[in-house]
């Protein structure tokens, strides 16, 4: 049943009774973590989102996408963001964020630090 959750996260659809993980897992330096409500099984805009922060961590040099995790009834959604500096992959996004109505009220957690362990005054994310 995993690979068909694995398969349908990486496609960007929902498969019932699981967290749909469609990142390749932890990454060992700084991050950012998204968690914003959503509501809607129809993850079309999800995507979308995910194609616009893609090419602004490129174009700003910040870092790569890791991937989404999202709740099989569209309830949830989390963005996964790395790179080496925390601050400099929030700033690349900050205008996405304020431009698209669903992450308004988005929680952004930060990683500052190693994921092995906190960083002293860090977020783990």
């Amino acid at each position: 049943m995993e690979v068909f959750a694995s398969l349908a996260g990486f496609l960007g659809m929902s498969y019932p009774g699981t967290l749909l993980l469609a990142h390749a897992g932890p990454h060992p330096g700084p991050a950012l973590v998204i968690r914003f409500q959503y509501g809607s099984r129809d993850l079309s805009r999800v995507l979308e989102l995910e194609d616009r922060i893609w090419h602004a961590l490129a174009r700003a040099g910040a870092g790569e996408y890791g991937g989404k995790e999202a709740a099989p009834d569209g309830s949830e959604v989390c963005l996964h963001l790395y790179g080496r500096d925390a601050d400099q992959l929030f700033r690349a996004i900050e205008p996405i964020m304020e431009d698209v109505p669903f992450l308004r009220e988005a929680e952004v957690k930060k990683r500052t630090g190693p994921a092995s362990g906190r960083k002293p005054g860090g977020d783990d994310a």
